[in-house]
C-alpha cells in the first residue's frame, strides 16, 4: 500500500512536488504524462490531438495501473486520471491519493510558463486558445468533486514544492499512512536531578502518541513543545 498518488489540474505542481517527495522518502517517482509521451514517441498534447480523448484516456488508464504495479512509489497522474470512475476507486484502494488544490488563475499563469521555458510540444489542447483560462476552469468545475474525494488535501498556491514535500510526507507520517509493521520502537529514558523523561523514537510513531498519552494517565491539559521548522510540520 505505499504508493502516493497525486491528483489535480494542469499547473497544480504534480510533477514538481511529487519529485520532492520521492526524494525525501527514497521513493521512485513516475510521471504518467512522461510515460505516455516515451510510449508514443509524441508528446501528451499531441497524443490527445492525434488519438483523441476516449482513446487518450483508455491509455492513461492502463499506464496507471502500470506504474502502480510496485510499491514505494509518488505517481503524478494525469489532470484527468479522476474522470474515470475505476481510476479513483484504484488510487483508493492501492495507496494514499492527494489533492493539490491551486487556483485556476495560478493554473493557468504556471501552464503559460511552462509552454515559454519548454516550448510548443507542452501545449495542452483542452485548454488551447484565446478562451483557454475560461476552458480551464470549466475542466476545473467539471473535476473538482472528484479531485476533493482524495484522502488529503493542500493548496499549492504559495510553498515552494519542496516545502509542500515536507508538509505532505508528514502527513502522511501523523496518518499513519508510512507505518512499518515491523519499524523498531525504541523508548529512552532519562533521569534530570528528581524528574524522569521519557522519549520515544519511531518511524510514523507520531499516529501512537493519543494511546501513548493515555496510557501514561496524564492530566487532561496538555502542552507539546516545539521548534519552528517541525512545529510548521506536525502542529
Amino acid at each position: 500500500m505505499q504508493r502516493i498518488f497525486l491528483t489535480g489540474l494542469p499547473g497544480s505542481g504534480k510533477s514538481s512536488v511529487g519529485r520532492s517527495m520521492a526524494s525525501l522518502l527514497g521513493w521512485n517517482f513516475i510521471d504518467t504524462d512522461d510515460l505516455l509521451a516515451a510510449q508514443s514517441g509524441m508528446p501528451v498534447g499531441q497524443v490527445l490531438m492525434e488519438l483523441g480523448e476516449e482513446r487518450f484516456r483508455q491509455l492513461e488508464s492502463a499506464l496507471l495501473r502500470s506504474a502502480a504495479g510496485s510499491d514505494t512509489v509518488v505517481i503524478a497522474t494525469g489532470g484527468g486520471a479522476v474522470i474515470s470512475t475505476a481510476n479513483r476507486e484504484f488510487m483508493r484502494e492501492r495507496g494514499l491519493t492527494i489533492y493539490l488544490q491551486v487556483s485556476v488563475e495560478t493554473a493557468w499563469q504556471r501552464i503559460q510558463q511552462h509552454v515559454e521555458q519548454i516550448g510548443a510540444s507542452v501545449v495542452r489542447p483542452l485548454v488551447v486558445g484565446d478562451d483557454g483560462p475560461q476552458r480551464l476552469r470549466r475542466l476545473y468545475e467539471t473535476r473538482k468533486g472528484w479531485y476533493e474525494a482524495a484522502s488529503a488535501h493542500i493548496d499549492t498556491e504559495q510553498q515552494t514544492p519542496e516545502l509542500l514535500a515536507q508538509r505532505l510526507v508528514a502527513c502522511a507520517l501523523t496518518s499513519g499512512f508510512l507505518a512499518s509493521p515491523g519499524a523498531p520502537r525504541e523508548v529512552i529514558t532519562q533521569q534530570l536531578l528528581t524528574s524522569t523523561s521519557q522519549g520515544i523514537v519511531e518511524w510514523g510513531g507520531l499516529r501512537h502518541l493519543p494511546a501513548t498519552l493515555r496510557s501514561y494517565e496524564l492530566p487532561n491539559r496538555l502542552f507539546i513543545v516545539s521548534d519552528s521548522a517541525v512545529g510548521a510540520l506536525y502542529a
